[in-house]
């Protein structure tokens, strides 16, 4: 006999949220982050775009080792809670952090927003494999998983659309 689960709806709006919040601030950093770098920051776009090709290639190495570790991690708050838990505030202060102007010399500045590009999608990462992952546990009732996916979907969309077209922010 399988026990059906349902996800009560205050579950539902917590993904939802989750993914708005996560997703605004992935929106903030991909739409604005190159032009923060060339046009406030004033390096170069080669060195803008030697520090994405790094963080893709650190993104190749650590995006499979972090999803293997948290499969086989179990604690009191299961396997995914705990990095959503704490991920987000990291996310929030190295977002911050990844758009604060610094007043250094320009090498120091490429290595400032390299560093801090690469730990925000660490973190991200951290924040983003959980996140999709909750849903395969949330229930065993394959309805119950899909309106989580759902509700998932719905929040990364609408936090994308809030950082793209809030441009003032």
């Amino acid at each position: 006999m399988t026990i059906s689960m349902k996800i009560p709806s205050r579950e539902l709006w917590s993904y939802f949220g989750y993914g708005l919040g996560q997703c605004f601030s992935f929106g903030l950093v991909g739409s604005f982050i190159n032009y923060f770098y060339t046009d406030v920051l004033g390096i170069s776009a080669l060195a803008a775009s030697t520090i994405f090709l790094v963080a893709r290639a650190w993104d190749a190495i650590h995006d499979p080792l972090f999803a293997s570790v948290m499969d086989t991690i179990q604690t009191g708050f299961g396997k995914f809670r705990h990095f959503m838990l704490l991920a987000p505030f990291l996310i929030t202060l190295v977002t911050l952090a990844s758009f604060y102007n610094i007043d250094a010399p320009m090498g120091m500045k490429i290595l400032y927003a390299g560093a801090t590009y690469i730990l925000w999608g660490t973190l991200y990462a951290i924040s983003d494999i959980p996140f999709w992952s909750m849903s395969s546990v949330m229930s065993s009732e394959p309805k119950e998983r899909t309106k989580a996916v759902t509700a998932a979907v719905l929040g990364v969309n609408a936090g994308i659309a809030c950082a793209v077209i809030n441009p003032p922010l």
